[in-house]
This record gives C-alpha cells, structure tokens and sequence, in this order.
C-alpha cells in the first residue's frame, strides 16, 4: 500500500505517542522515509538514536520495530513498555561494567552486568505482539528477555528450538503472552 503524505499523518501522531511512552521524549521523531512498505522515523535522544519502524493494518500504525542505539554509554537507555509482561529495560555502566536490569509487570526484577557495552535494545514484531533482545556484539546470537515462572530472564533462541510460555501471576501457570513486547 502506497503512504501519500496525507495517509502518514496517523503514523506521525502514533510515532510522537510511541517516543512520549517508550522513551520518555516528545521530541518529534523525523520521517525517514515514507515509501511502501513501511514508514520509518528516527529521533534523538540523550542516550542515542532510536529508529521505528511502522506497519499499516486496517488504516492504523502498528509499530513493528524498534532500533534503540545506545552510543552515548555515560547516559542510561531508559525503556519503559506500556502493556504486556515486561515493564521497562534500563541499561547502565557501573564501575565500567553494563549492567541489564529488567522489570516485569508483577515488578519482579533482574539484573545481570553483561560481558560487554550492547550496541542497544531491539523490539519487534510483525503479526504478533513485539519482542525484546539485546544487541551484544560479543555474543553470537543475542538474547532476547522474556518472563520467565520466576520474573525476567534472558533467552538465547536456538534455530528450531520451542520458546518457553510465560508465567502469568493471575493464574498460576504457564501461558501464551497476552501482551506486547515479549516472547
């Protein structure tokens, strides 16, 4: 589906709101391109650069990805994830070690220093609700966070292996994400 400028006028509100919730920043993101088939913006912020990409379903911008760049590493990336199991992703430099710290919606917590400074935190997605890794050069496949029976924890996907359910805390027991940003 071809975007005229008129039709990307929802995806520019939906990408302001998205910075606002996600990143914490109104700074108007800038539209990078607005071609089929996907528009995509970019913005600053103090930690870097944070790239979103949209898809259009029934006349509505749905985020698909996000490319959070973590350049300026004496700044924390700051995520906070409206809905869905994870709450937010902090990553910092203490004593000049990255530390991940993880906050699920039940606000059970994890916290693991990394081997060293990941180029950022990646979210996406597609049909289904987006998911959440770490982009550590160091590793040969990131890890992606998900919750896990005992909070968050960090998953390295393996070609044809299964991924875990989540643990939902209201019924006891292991089940299909209901929400975004996680697997």
């Amino acid at each position: 589906m071809a975007l005229s400028p008129l039709s990307a006028a929802p995806c520019d509100l939906t990408v302001k709101s998205d910075s606002m919730a996600i990143l914490g920043t109104a700074r108007p993101p800038k539209a990078l391109s607005l071609r089929p088939p996907l528009p995509r913006y970019m913005t600053q912020f103090r930690p870097g650069a944070a790239y979103f990409t949209y898809e259009i379903h029934d006349q509505r911008c749905k985020l698909g990805h996000l490319d959070l760049r973590w350049t300026d590493r004496l700044v924390p990336l700051a995520i906070t994830l409206p809905g869905g199991n994870l709450q937010s992703i902090l990553l910092t430099r203490t004593a000049g070690q990255p530390i991940l710290e993880v906050v699920d919606r039940w606000g059970r917590r994890m916290s693991r220093t990394l081997s060293s400074p990941p180029a950022g935190i990646t979210l996406w997605g597609g049909s289904g609700p987006l998911h959440a890794t770490v982009n550590d050069p160091a590793l040969a496949s990131a890890p992606d966070i998900i919750v896990g029976s005992d909070g968050p924890k960090l998953y390295s996907f393996r070609q044809s292996s299964m991924w875990p359910p989540e643990w939902d805390a209201t019924t006891h027991r292991f089940v299909e994400s209901p929400g975004v940003y996680v697997h």
